[in-house]
């Protein structure tokens, strides 16, 4: 029969070139061609990757698997100009932010042996932050303007600002510059590499809220509506025990002619008939629980040695030791106290 090359054909089509050669000068006889273990072949992974060096792999393996193989790609290096090189050339650059933002493989190439897949450092970069479904640093390669950066961040989301984009700017003298761009003009605002994009919330997408805070066991915001009051975002069972259980403070912030804030604060003592709870919120109080004068959660002894039940001991402010010694039913028979040790 001689030989049958089938180096670099898909399995389906080695078999049937295989089936039809030799029927073609052995008749009558069937030909049933399976596939045995794999020969594993090495290449080799260079450039800002995370584990470079040789990487064995089976001969089915792509360029993008083999990457993936090898830890992936280093914060520095490049996702879009991607190099495999075969027998000292260039066979195929690859980009792979078609594969991660899109899911297209379509540029992936099976390897050979030998063959080289080279991460160089990263290009050109811009930063996207904000209101976008995917903020993050993207590579540029193609793109230019503020449109195609946004895209690249997935778009911007329902609460975005549907107004205005923000560029913050390096010059070449060091300074920033802010630039204020129109939402309509992004698709012909040109971005340069260390370009910062952010984009804004709608002003009003926040709801009015209170914010609770201090010595409470669920801390932070809640919604404000109309006749909210004290007692409907504090009851006596959330206080921690070291909270102060007397009084509370809420401090309140208002604006005074459009530039100068004002701040009160308000003490609300905590009687017994409740009449605390009936006090007014307005959006943006802050309701502080003050920790209680002289507690000290952390203050323990640590007895260890021959003690008859040596463990750790809170105390109470001036207790002293020969208390906590007795607490721990004092010492054992084989106690030798002039080699005790005492460290604070």
């Amino acid at each position: 029969v001689g030989e049958i090359h089938v180096a670099g054909l898909p399995f389906q089509e080695a078999r049937a070139l295989i089936a039809e050669t030799i029927q073609k000068k052995l008749l009558g006889v069937t030909v049933s061609v399976s596939m045995g273990a794999l020969r594993r072949i090495h290449v080799f992974l260079s450039g800002d990757v995370r584990m470079p060096g040789m990487l064995w792999v089976d001969p089915l393996t792509t360029a993008m698997e083999a990457l993936w193989m090898g830890g992936g790609v280093c914060k520095k290096g490049s996702l879009r100009r991607i190099e495999v090189r075969r027998n000292g050339k260039l066979l195929r650059r690859l980009d792979l932010y078609k594969m991660l933002l899109t899911g297209s493989t379509k540029e992936d190439v099976r390897l050979a042996p030998r063959d080289v897949v080279f991460a160089p450092p990263i290009g050109p970069a811009i930063a996207v932050a904000g209101a976008v479904a995917r903020p993050a640093i993207y590579e540029l390669k193609n793109e230019r303007t503020l449109l195609d950066a946004l895209k690249f961040a997935g778009g911007r989301l329902a609460d975005a600002d549907p107004e205005r984009v923000v560029i913050s700017r390096l010059l070449p003298d060091g300074s920033e510059k802010i630039v204020d761009v129109p939402v309509r003009k992004a698709g012909s605002f040109r971005i340069r590499a260390g370009d910062l994009v952010f984009v804004p919330r709608h002003p009003q997408a926040e709801d009015a809220y209170v914010r609770l805070s201090g010595e409470v066991k669920a801390p932070g915001k809640r919604a404000w509506h109309e006749g909210m009051t004290l007692g409907d975002v504090l009851a006596l069972s959330m206080l921690k025990p070291s909270a102060l259980r007397t009084r509370v403070e809420i401090v309140r912030h208002r604006v005074v002619d459009g530039e100068k804030r004002e701040v009160r604060r308000l003490e609300v003592a905590l009687d017994a008939k409740g009449a605390w709870k009936r006090a007014p919120l307005a959006p943006y109080d802050v309701v502080l629980v003050r920790r209680m004068e002289g507690w000290r959660p952390d203050a323990v002894v640590h007895l260890e040695g021959e003690f008859r039940f040596p463990g750790v001991y809170p105390i109470e402010e001036g207790e002293r030791l020969s208390s906590v010694i007795a607490r721990a039913g004092g010492f054992t028979d084989e106690a030798y106290l002039p080699a005790a040790v005492f460290l604070r």
